[in-house]
């Protein structure tokens, strides 16, 4: 795959929030709606056409910023969409939506009153979601893989993603030798 780049339009429209594993987290500059967007470094335009461990990957990322804004704003739903037909990159929308918010309970798509962020609403939010996504992975600090006597407590600390894939390797077949 070539170098990463970002579609001019979600550069224009987004503030870089940051890298996730996969994906790079963005936030649309529209204060009406929480709405944050992923967007994965991967060539795949669709999410049918990626890899199974980049799709399990990128959809564990969806999970977690879903988690963090229910936990954070309580909305009445959350709106998860990839449509792609103005913006070929994959990307996956990720909304919290409020009975109260102008386009409820409509569509955010196309919604003709938008407003941009004031810095310090902005800046409270960046701040937020990097520190709950920081305290997700603390656990990246671990110079072994841990046994499964400490799985739970190791289980708690991780994000999704993270979860995966420490189950996966510790359940990988060279983790059980042949009897």
């Amino acid at each position: 795959m070539s170098e990463f780049s970002l579609h001019p339009r979600l550069a224009a429209d987004c503030h870089h929030v940051c890298k996730l594993s996969l994906s790079h987290l963005l936030l649309l500059n529209n204060a009406h709606h929480k709405w944050f967007i992923l967007v994965p470094e991967v060539s795949a335009e669709q999410l049918h056409l990626l890899q199974p461990d980049e799709r399990n990957t990128l959809l564990a990322e969806v999970q977690t910023v879903s988690e963090i804004l229910e936990n954070e704003f309580s909305p009445k739903r959350i709106n998860v969409g990839a449509i792609g037909n103005m913006v070929p990159q994959l990307h996956f929308h990720v909304v919290a939506r409020f009975e109260d918010d102008p386009a409820w309970p409509g569509v955010v798509w196309g919604h003709p009153e938008s407003i941009a962020y004031q810095q310090e609403e902005l800046d409270a939010l960046l701040d937020l979601f990097k520190s709950k996504l920081n305290s997700l992975t603390s656990v990246d600090s671990l110079d072994t893989m841990p046994s499964i006597s400490t799985l739970p407590s190791v289980v708690m600390s991780l994000s999704t993603v993270q979860l995966w894939e420490t189950l996966d390797t510790m359940l990988s077949l060279d983790n059980f030798p042949m009897l």
